[in-house]
């Protein structure tokens, strides 16, 4: 028997891998779709540059999209399920656009689209005009980092997946990762304020740097829903109780740590306020 056309097979192998995710979606299990997804990406990343122009593939394409966007959205990965719903709405309205039998399903996944996306504008926004609110500021406190972490020095514009959300690091800043492998871009002149910089040095090329001592405190507070805050270099989201911690030299520097990591690295100077916010 020939041999299948080796397109025709990567194509038959993704589509059956998008029905398993689509499968594995409808069951709740968001995670082990995104999974799934993952894996297929160099057969998805194959048929993409060999097919740009084919419609069918195209409609393949749109749906991969809108189930991962919904897997991060249902993930709490908001700021990923953003780009992705996006690509697959862009893909959707290009499609009929040429008029291609998209059929029902176009004005289904738009409709989805949108209202995953409306999940990621309803998170409260912390710092709309760049200052937090009255209520936030009352109850900051302040904490010191306590742990190290390690760097590398960025020579070009990098894109960095943060915890909190996609980010672009300008050339010359450094590339940090701390006490749980997360990563996030960090100014040179900041990074050298806080911390000094040692010999050691891994097998990835970071080196290790340790806070200073008397370094400034930061400050920091627990939110206990979703939200977001606009930082010098990106869109951030962060999940309950996750702490939202600002510079106490830069009040315009803020950022996102996640419980778990803020509770392990930092240690709190000051008690927390003991007043209840308002309407819990």
């Amino acid at each position: 028997m020939r041999s299948p056309e080796p397109d025709n097979w990567r194509r038959r192998t993704w589509v059956s891998r998008l029905e398993n995710v689509g499968r594995v979606l409808k069951k709740g299990d968001y995670a082990g779709a995104l999974e799934l997804f993952q894996e297929s990406r160099q057969i998805f990343n194959d048929l993409r540059v060999r097919e740009p122009d084919n419609l069918a593939y195209r409609r393949e394409l749109g749906i991969a999209m809108y189930y991962v966007g919904r897997c991060y959205a249902l993930c709490q990965q908001f700021t990923l399920a953003k780009r992705y719903l996006d690509q697959s709405e862009s893909i959707i309205q290009g499609l009929i656009d040429a008029k291609a039998a998209f059929g029902s399903l176009a004005e289904d996944m738009k409709i989805v689209s949108e209202q995953n996306k409306s999940v990621l504008i309803a998170i409260p926004l912390l710092n709309p005009d760049g200052k937090l609110a009255t209520e936030l500021e009352e109850e900051l406190v302040l904490a010191v980092k306590n742990k190290p972490l390690w760097a590398k020095p960025l020579h070009e514009e990098t894109v960095v997946e943060t915890i909190e959300g996609r980010v672009i690091a300008t050339a010359g800043s450094y590339l940090c990762r701390g006490i749980e492998g997360e990563l996030w871009p960090q100014q040179a002149a900041k990074l050298l304020d806080k911390y000094l910089p040692t010999t050691e040095y891994d097998g990835d090329g970071f080196q290790r740097f340790d806070p200073k001592p008397n370094v400034q405190p930061v400050e920091a507070v627990s939110i206990p829903h979703d939200f977001r805050v606009i930082a010098q270099w990106g869109d951030l989201v962060g999940l309950a109780d996750d702490y939202l911690v600002r510079s106490t030299t830069d009040r315009g520097d803020v950022w996102i740590v996640s419980k778990a990591i803020f509770e392990a690295s930092y240690a709190l100077t000051q008690p927390p306020p003991t007043q209840p916010r308002p309407n819990e």
